[in-house]
């Protein structure tokens, strides 16, 4: 099916509207969430770092291309939405590029306000000296990479297979939430795989999944994930985090309660901030409105 059989008065104005248009079978979304997941996460990246490793002729892939290793996954999920569900590959993200700048201005100012209930370290910007504005800048699109491919594999399609699995918002939201959290238990060392760990990456992963649902793209769940990623590299480094950090701010690593704690009060800020941008933003297109219509 081409893209034009999906024109623009066709067009969902909602990305989980896509969940029942071309070929939506669920054995197809699980072939599909199952390739892309495995791809995405496993398989493409490896390929990935020894072809690097190849090329540079080194024992270890350089300093920051840890991030590009999610480049491949990314092109792959929108291929495998392409082929087999047959759809426009954007249509699992559904770009709605007026909502970047508000997704970005949430996202940093949740993010550079110093979390509470830590304990803090000045390092100097010694680190951001030293690593240079070209690095700092690969860093930040290595992160834009990263975060995309992570939300277009859950808040994109996680959530829109398990909707068209499980027919219901709440439970397709919960299910991306649990695998993301899954995956990421393992980022804080000092936490030594303990299980409870996974509830700050849970929480954050619902809220996101929400935030998603709510805008109706993902370009804001995007935006509030790469400020999130890039603000832990740039400006408040958790010593032991899987992200190295070169911020002139050190946080030593909290408790699972405490690092949780912190995550509820940045995901109320989160939901408040979404809320409120889109309350002003259904105003003004109301005062649009009758300001035409007068």
């Amino acid at each position: 099916m081409s893209n034009e059989a999906f024109g623009q008065e066709a067009r969902p104005e909602h990305y989980l509207d896509w969940v029942s248009r071309g070929n939506a079978s669920p054995w197809r979304y699980a072939l599909v969430a199952v390739l892309g997941f495995f791809l995405a996460v496993f398989i493409l990246p490896v390929f990935f770092f020894v072809g690097l490793v190849s090329l540079t002729g080194k024992a270890a892939a350089p300093d920051g291309a840890t991030e590009f290793s999610f480049l491949p996954g990314l092109v792959a999920i929108l291929i495998l939405v392409r082929l087999i569900l047959a759809r426009p590959a954007w249509s699992v993200a559904l770009p709605s590029w007026r909502l970047l700048g508000a997704g970005l201005l949430i996202g940093l100012v949740v993010c550079l306000i110093p979390p509470p209930f830590l304990n803090f370290h000045y390092e100097g910007f010694s680190g951001l000296r030293s690593a240079g504005g070209a690095f700092i800048l690969m860093t930040l699109l290595g992160l834009l990479l990263q975060t995309a491919a992570e939300e277009v594999l859950f808040r994109g399609l996680f959530l829109q297979a398990a909707l068209r699995l499980t027919g219901l918002v709440w439970v397709a939201v919960l299910i991306q939430a649990l695998v993301f959290a899954w995956l990421h238990i393992g980022n804080l060392k000092a936490w030594h795989g303990n299980p409870l760990g996974m509830a700050p990456y849970l929480i954050v992963a619902l809220v996101w999944g929400w935030v998603a649902w709510r805008t109706g793209s993902l370009l804001v769940p995007w935006m509030l994930h790469f400020t999130n990623n890039a603000s832990n590299v740039l400006v408040f480094g958790v010593k032991g985090d899987v992200i190295r950090s070169i911020g002139p701010v050190s946080i030593d690593p909290p408790s699972i309660a405490v690092g949780t704690l912190v995550i509820v009060m940045q995901a109320v800020l989160y939901i408040g901030l979404v809320e409120a941008y889109l309350h002003w933003s259904k105003r003004k297109v109301a005062a649009g409105a009758s300001s035409g219509d007068g």
